[in-house]
């Protein structure tokens, strides 16, 4: 089911805040089907009722903010994502320090180690297909 949710999220942004809709795909929909195979197990309706709570604001209204405020500010974006990271990360260590330590490699892995090799591997690349290749011109008069 996780593989199917990451097959389906909507990893797309939405650049002008008049076309925010309530945009509810699949992978919310497998989300929300896993959270009430979870709940079964828990013991009462409180705890239930905290598991659906925070799938909602983390997986619906969560994306909505960001798009908000990633309309309004790029700068308050960027802010909100770090230190959403580094709480999770603090969450993690006072859990496990492995489970930090395992977190913040693959952020160091995600964020920063895969764009750069991305960026080496471009000069590897000669074939142009579309808009999002950058064309080199060959300047034939000297």
């Amino acid at each position: 089911m996780v593989v199917f949710v990451l097959l389906t999220y909507n990893y797309s942004y939405i650049e002008d805040s008049s076309k925010m809709n309530m945009n509810i795909d699949n992978s919310v929909i497998i989300i929300f089907f896993i959270t009430l195979l979870l709940g079964t197990r828990l013991q009462s309706e409180l705890q239930v009722f905290v598991l659906f709570l925070l799938t909602t604001l983390g997986f619906i209204f969560f994306p909505m903010l960001r798009k908000t405020i990633r309309s309004f500010s790029m700068r308050g974006h960027i802010y909100t994502l770090v230190g959403f990271k580094l709480l999770v990360f603090l969450t993690l260590y006072k859990l496990s320090r492995f489970l930090a330590l395992f977190f913040f490699v693959g952020l160091l892995f995600v964020d920063i180690l895969c764009p750069v090799w991305i960026m080496w591997l471009y000069q590897y690349k000669n074939v142009i297909k579309g808009p999002w290749d950058l064309p080199k011109v060959k300047s034939y008069a000297e």
